[in-house]
């Protein structure tokens, strides 16, 4: 069944939502090398804890949203479907290393979420 496995902020202003959700629940952050303004998120203090892990990254549009990523089986199964039931698949598929192939999407309403295939273990 396909699942949340991460949840992504897109910020006008990462480094203040950082220390906004530091401050709030004691997340703790990494910011990723450049070219993108990214934070990895730590929701939870041991892998053995309940939590999603999450990402704080820079807004292109300087709008705020929030987005689910959702892994799946079949990335091209699933974003047939999206278009089909009226979805929009917002970005190409992209591989992400040590993850899988990512997809960004909007639903007919305009919420946004991402898909995640992940790589065969090998």
């Amino acid at each position: 069944m396909a699942h949340v496995v991460h949840f992504e902020l897109s910020v006008p202003n990462p480094e203040q939502a950082v220390a906004f959700y530091r401050g709030v629940f004691g997340w703790s952050a990494s910011k990723l090398p450049d070219p993108v303004n990214y934070w990895q998120l730590q929701t939870s203090e041991a892998l053995t804890q309940q939590g999603i892990p999450g990402g704080i990254v820079e807004s292109r549009s300087g709008e705020a949203r929030v987005s689910v990523t959702v892994q799946v089986d079949s990335i091209d199964e699933v974003c047939a479907q999206v278009t089909r039931l009226g979805g929009r698949l917002i970005t190409e598929r992209l591989r992400v290393p040590g993850y899988g192939v990512h997809v960004l999407c909007r639903d007919p309403q305009g919420c946004y979420f991402a898909l995640l295939e992940p790589f065969a273990m090998e």
